[in-house]
């Protein structure tokens, strides 16, 4: 009898056994997978968790602080110098607290504040970049003083302390991070700088005021400060909210904020204001093109902006500009006063500046130019093409503006209103004129050049009504003069000067005389003068030529 053969299914229990097995090592493996992960993140959890936990204790934070302290004072211990720390607090991941940090150069003290915030992404590093989502420094003091080096010679400490360490920076490789501030805040910064030795603490709350600026005795007081802040190598960008400072100098800001970016291919600076406890100045815009200011190295004094790619465009607008400001800068302005307002909008490139609106303002006087500004980078080619219009000029200003000056009192001569251009450069140049004043009016042309020898100009005046006793306040020359003028030559001074004189008086009078007409000839060569001149009034007519030697005023000598 043949033996019966069963043939199993898949289906069949016996051929599900081999599959049930392998689906039971799958699941097994993935488990094993799936715990693996779980387990591995929750010992990273536990691990971070212990790091924070670790860095919170005081412990932690006191062998933190004392370790850098030590390296500080380590590398720095050949120059006497100590850095001191009070506190260090915070997270450590994203935020870190400094209080009542020091640092001292020969005992005495160089820089402290009470404390420094930073809040930060520590994430951002793994891209290089430094963001700062917060940096606030409170009650900063800075005194930077003179003291002697290793050689005995006389040095600012903070130079003295960071010397050996600019070598190292002239070595470093480039700076390839990013850094972005989004809010940087300074509250009450007080610098002083003392340049006389021998120096204590003690000239710290004897810094005298000043005139003017000096690193010698300079005292910046109460100081606030925020803004943020963006860096990489090829850019700089900085927006200041709010800047207030006062000096033992007169210089006291009560407020500067704007926008300022600078880059490898551009400069410019937007809504700027300057207030001071005297002027205000606002700019709307202050743009140059093709430029680089970030590489501070590379920069060539005025060379920097020369080319015809270097584009500019600025417009800017001083409500009021006190002069008292300015001279804590430039104390050779000590001979201006008071304050003045002024609009200007320009455009062009260093080297061809268009004037489109320059408009001066002071208390009793308006200006008005336009025209071109050439070569601002080659001062010795200075050249001006200006316009001048609705021109008011009060005399009174020149005591109220340049009291520093022996200027002749012209007050009583009223206002004088034109125009006038220029054209040229400031030692040869060409200019015209028409104004009106209660002396006189005059029209005409005045071209000189200073830069040959003995001087060279050429003039031509048309006067109405010119009053020269007025002008000098003299009775006996009471005058209305009526005529055109005119004179070429060169020099000055009776010795040298060579100039022909042309001249021509109708209805004029003149020392008590009404002249009818009058013309004439004088040629000036030296002490001589060669006359030529004819003269009618009423009836009485005359002609007078020859030559006169004027050596001796008292005595002169007639040809």
């Amino acid at each position: 009898m043949a033996e019966e053969k069963k043939i199993e299914t898949p289906d069949s229990p016996k051929a599900q056994e081999p599959l049930k097995k392998n689906g039971a090592e799958k699941q097994k493996k993935k488990s094993r997978f799936f715990s693996a992960i779980v387990l591995i993140f929750l010992s990273f959890l536990l691990f971070v968790t212990l790091i924070i936990s670790v860095t919170q204790t005081g412990i932690f934070r006191n062998w933190l602080k004392d370790y850098i302290v030590d390296k500080i004072n380590e590398n720095y211990a050949s120059k006497m110098s100590t850095i001191t720390i009070g506190e260090i607090e915070g997270n450590f991941f994203s935020e870190l607290v400094i209080k009542d940090a020091s640092v001292k150069i020969k005992n005495e003290e160089m820089i402290r504040f009470d404390f420094v915030n930073v809040k930060f992404n520590i994430f951002g590093l793994l891209d290089k970049n430094i963001d700062l989502t917060e940096v606030i420094l409170e009650n900063p003091h800075a005194n930077f003083f003179r003291i002697r080096n290793d050689m005995g010679d006389t040095v600012w400490n903070v130079l003295y302390m960071f010397e050996t360490a600019k070598d190292s920076i002239d070595e470093a490789t480039e700076f390839n991070w990013k850094i972005d501030v989004q809010r940087l805040r300074i509250n009450n910064l007080n610098y002083i700088m003392y340049g006389a030795l021998p120096y204590d603490t003690a000239v710290l709350q004897n810094i005298h005021p000043e005139e003017s600026i000096t690193t010698e005795n300079l005292k910046i007081g109460s100081l606030n400060f925020e803004a943020r802040a963006e860096y990489d190598k090829n850019a700089i960008k900085l927006w200041i909210d709010q800047m207030s400072f006062n000096t033992n100098f007169g210089f006291d800001l009560k407020g500067l904020s704007g926008e300022f970016y600078l880059s490898t291919s551009r400069a410019e600076i937007n809504k700027l204001n300057i207030e001071t406890s005297r002027s205000w100045i606002q700019s709307e815009y202050i743009f140059i093109d093709k430029i680089n200011l970030v590489n501070f190295e590379d920069l060539k004094g005025l060379e920097t902006f020369k080319g015809k790619d270097k584009q500019l465009r600025l417009s800017m607008v001083a409500k009021n500009i006190n002069f008292d400001d300015m001279k804590a800068f430039l104390p050779a302005l000590d001979f201006l006063d008071n304050e003045l307002s002024f609009e200007m909008n320009c455009k062009g490139n260093f080297d061809d500046i268009l004037v489109e609106s320059l408009k001066l303002r002071t208390q009793n006087s308006n200006f008005e130019f336009s025209g071109r500004m050439v070569n601002l980078t080659e001062p010795e080619k200075l050249w001006f093409d200006m316009k001048g219009n609705n021109l008011k000029i009060d005399a009174r200003d020149t005591k109220i503006y340049t009291p520093g000056l022996p200027i002749p009192d012209y007050t009583h001569v009223g206002v004088v209103t034109g125009s006038m251009s220029y054209k040229g450069e400031p030692l040869d140049f060409e200019s015209t004129f028409d104004v009106q004043s209660s002396v006189g009016n005059a029209k005409g042309f005045f071209n000189m050049n200073l830069k040959v020898p003995n001087f060279r100009y050429n003039t031509s005046v048309d006067v109405t009504n010119g009053n020269i006793g007025k002008v000098i306040k003299n009775q006996k020359l009471e005058s209305s003069i009526n005529g055109h003028v005119e004179a070429i030559g060169t020099g000055f001074d009776l010795a040298n000067i060579n100039t022909t004189l042309k001249y021509e008086l109708r209805d004029t009078k003149l020392l008590e005389q009404k002249i009818d007409k009058s013309q004439g000839v004088l040629n000036l060569r030296g002490y001589n003068v060669e006359m030529d001149v004819q003269y009618a009034s009423g009836k009485f007519d005359a002609a007078v030529k020859g030559n006169v030697n004027i050596r001796d005023f008292k005595n002169p000598i007639y040809s």
